[in-house]
């Protein structure tokens, strides 16, 4: 609640927003009230840091389980999906190249300063030129978004959010089982990979659709390793077209693949006859 309501002034918000400025409370991005609300922000911050440090302790003690974590995870998102964006402006060059998309021009030839529209405003001025970095999936993602909200940057932000959900929803399947192969234990895997206050407040707060590449990764990763092979390539897949940067796992995943083939086939690479060298007195 501390994130969401000092991120009202202290959060990546509009250049002009009306919002604010109809509930009188556009104060709150400027003079005393930025500095009010940046501490109300990062005691937000702190806190949950806090809350996450002692939670620790109590995964490590066995005390918090497997459902302790996801619960925890749902009661500390759920202010955080009504949040202005915190610590980074990138939803809103999502949503102005979604446009570029909508409006059938090219992202990627395109920035999107070649589209003047309302999105544009709160683009920040080193994206309006740049053409899109990230994936085909992604930039579909950001024009069926804008397709259905116009050019309305609040409720496209919220909406942009709620498509990052399913990669959370993922990683949170994809970690315990990733644990478990490993044999460690699933727990610590929620506590790190999910409740991590980077992921909540940066990823989900911030809305960074590194949070699908991620999240399609893990769960792609943790199907290789239970032998479902072609699904967990999709999955990779995927994420690619998301963001290029997920395809660093894609050839230790076929590596995987190619290991699971031997096995099954009973093939053992032959014994070498090895021992220490001995040392000399």
């Amino acid at each position: 609640m501390l994130i969401t309501t000092g991120g009202l002034g202290a959060g990546s918000t509009r250049q002009h927003d009306p919002l604010l400025e109809t509930i009188h409370m556009s104060w709150l991005r400027f003079g005393h009230g930025l500095v009010l609300s940046s501490i109300v922000l990062w005691s937000g911050v702190g806190l949950m840091l806090i809350a996450w440090l002692w939670l620790g302790r109590q995964v490590l003690t066995g005390e918090a389980t497997e459902f302790t974590m996801r619960a925890t995870t749902a009661f500390w998102l759920a202010p955080l999906l009504l949040s202005v964006p915190v610590f980074s402006r990138d939803t809103y060059s999502y949503l102005a190249q979604g446009a570029l998309l909508r409006d059938g021009l090219d992202p990627y030839a395109v920035g999107p300063v070649g589209n003047p529209n309302a999105l544009l405003d709160d683009v920040s001025p080193i994206w309006t030129i740049t053409t899109a970095p990230y994936g085909p999936a992604f930039i579909l993602v950001a024009k069926l978004v804008t397709i259905i909200v116009g050019n309305n940057v609040v409720a496209g932000t919220m909406l942009l959010r709620l498509c990052m959900l399913p990669g959370l929803a993922l990683l949170i399947w994809a970690a315990p089982r990733l644990a478990q192969h490993l044999g460690a234990n699933g727990s610590i895997a929620l506590w790190t990979c999910v409740l991590n206050p980077l992921v909540l407040i940066h990823l989900m707060g911030g809305v960074h659709n590194e949070m699908l590449m991620v999240g399609l990764m893990a769960a792609g990763i943790a199907l290789t390793m239970q032998r479902r092979h072609v699904a967990g390539i999709t999955l990779i897949t995927v994420a690619i077209a998301v963001k290029a940067t997920a395809g660093l796992a894609l050839p230790f995943l076929f590596w995987v693949w190619m290991r699971h083939l031997r096995d099954d086939r009973g093939y053992r690479p032959p014994g070498r006859s090895w021992s220490p060298p001995r040392r000399r007195c």
